[in-house]
C-alpha cells in the first residue's frame, strides 16, 4: 500500500511591520533592505548605501512616518534577449504610511530629494542627478485602484505617441523625472501571483497578538526558489519581535496613534459643530438679506409717494397763482381747491 507523505506547515512568529518601528528595524539591516527592494525593483540590489534617514518618532508627538533614503547599484537583463547584465546606479526613496492622514508628507519629501546632492561622476552622465524610484507601503486602500502592486514608469514618445528608441534613457531626463511603485498592502491576495506578492505579504494584517504588535504566519516551502530573500527578511522580524527596544517603541506608537485618534474625533466634533453655526448664521444673514429686500421696497415706495406729493403740491402752487391773477381773495381760492387757508 503507498503511503501518502504528510506535509507539516511551519508557522513562526514576526513583529508588525507596519509599525515604524518595526519597519525601521527592518530596513536598518542592509541584507533584509536588499531582499525587499530587490523584490519590488524585480532587479537584484548588488550595493546599498542609506542616506539621511529621516524618522519622526513617536515620542515627538508627530505624524508617524518612515522616510529613507538608498543609493543602490541594481543589475538586471535590459532586454529579454541580452546575454550580459545590465547594470546602473539608481536612488530608491521608500515611504510606508499606516493611514491616510500620513499620506500628505509624501508630496514634501519627494520635492526634497531633487534639492539633494546626489550627482554621479561617470563621463556619460553629465554629472546629472541619477535616476530615482519612490516607493510607497501603504497599510490602506487607494479608492478604485485594485491592483495591489503598481508600477508607475515613463516613457520616452515622439509627438505621435510613436516610442523613441535612440539616445534614451538620457541622464538630463532621468534626472527631473522618476518612476513609481505603489504598494496597498490590503489589497495582496490569499494566493500570491509573482515574488512581489509574496513578499510584500509578510506586511498583511492578518493572524494578530492581541496587541496587533505580532503576527503569525506560515513559513514558505525550502524548495522555493524564493526562500532565501523571504527567510532573511522574516529573520529580521523575529528579532524585532524579542527586540526591547523595537517593542517599547511600539507600545508608545500605540499610544500616540490613540492620541492622535482622540484629538481627530475632538476635531471632528468641533467641525461639526462650527458646521452647524455656519449654517445657523447663513439662515440668519438670509433671513436680514430679506428684511433688507422689504425695505428697500419700503423706500421704494415712500419715494414714490413723496414724488406724487411733490407733483401735487407744484399743482395746487400753480393753481394759486392762477386764481390770484384772477383777482380771487385767498378764502375764495381756498374754498375752490378745498385747502387751508394757511397754504395760500
Amino acid at each position: 500500500m503507498q503511503q501518502t507523505k504528510a506535509f507539516l506547515t511551519m508557522k513562526t512568529i514576526i513583529a508588525n511591520p507596519l509599525y515604524d518601528a518595526v519597519f525601521k528595524f527592518l530596513m536598518e539591516d542592509e541584507l533584509s533592505a536588499k531582499a525587499l527592494l530587490s523584490a519590488l525593483l524585480k532587479k537584484k540590489v548588488v550595493s546599498l548605501q542609506s542616506h539621511n534617514t529621516e524618522y519622526n518618532d513617536v515620542l515627538a508627538n508627530q505624524v508617524a512616518i518612515y522616510r529613507l533614503d538608498f543609493a543602490a547599484e541594481v543589475e538586471y537583463y535590459k532586454n529579454p534577449d541580452d546575454e550580459q547584465l545590465t547594470r546602473e546606479k539608481v536612488l530608491i526613496e521608500v515611504q510606508k504610511a499606516k493611514a491616510t492622514y500620513e499620506v500628505f508628507r509624501f508630496r514634501r519629501y519627494v520635492g526634497n530629494s531633487y534639492f539633494e546632492d546626489y550627482s554621479i561622476a561617470d563621463d556619460d552622465t553629465y554629472g546629472y542627478h541619477p535616476a530615482m524610484v519612490t516607493i510607497y507601503i501603504l497599510g490602506h486602500n487607494l479608492s478604485d485602484l485594485e491592483e495591489p502592486v503598481t508600477y508607475i514608469r515613463r516613457g520616452y514618445f515622439d509627438y505621435y505617441d510613436n516610442p523613441i528608441k535612440v539616445g534614451v534613457p538620457h541622464p538630463f531626463v532621468e534626472s527631473l523625472t522618476h518612476d513609481s511603485i505603489v504598494c496597498q498592502v490590503p489589497r495582496l491576495k490569499e494566493k500570491h501571483r509573482n515574488k512581489v506578492e509574496q513578499v510584500m505579504s509578510i506586511f498583511k494584517q492578518e493572524n494578530l497578538s492581541a496587541n496587533k504588535h505580532e503576527r503569525t504566519i506560515d513559513m514558505p516551502e525550502e524548495n522555493n526558489p524564493d526562500y532565501e530573500d523571504i527567510d532573511v527578511i522574516i529573520n529580521r522580524l523575529q528579532m524585532a519581535a524579542v527586540d526591547p527596544i523595537t517593542r517599547h517603541k511600539m507600545e508608545i506608537e500605540d499610544v500616540f496613534v490613540r492620541e492622535l485618534a482622540t484629538k481627530d474625533n475632538l476635531l471632528a466634533k468641533q467641525a461639526e459643530k462650527i458646521g452647524q453655526q455656519e449654517e445657523k448664521i447663513g439662515q440668519q444673514a438670509e433671513k436680514i438679506g430679506q428684511q433688507v429686500v422689504q425695505l428697500a421696497a419700503q423706500e421704494e415706495k415712500i419715494g414714490q409717494q413723496a414724488e406724487k406729493i411733490g407733483q401735487q403740491a407744484e399743482t395746487i402752487s400753480a393753481s394759486i397763482k392762477l386764481l390770484k391773477s384772477l383777482g380771487l381773495s385767498d378764502e375764495e381760492i381756498a374754498e375752490k381747491l378745498g385747502i387751508s387757508k394757511s397754504m395760500i
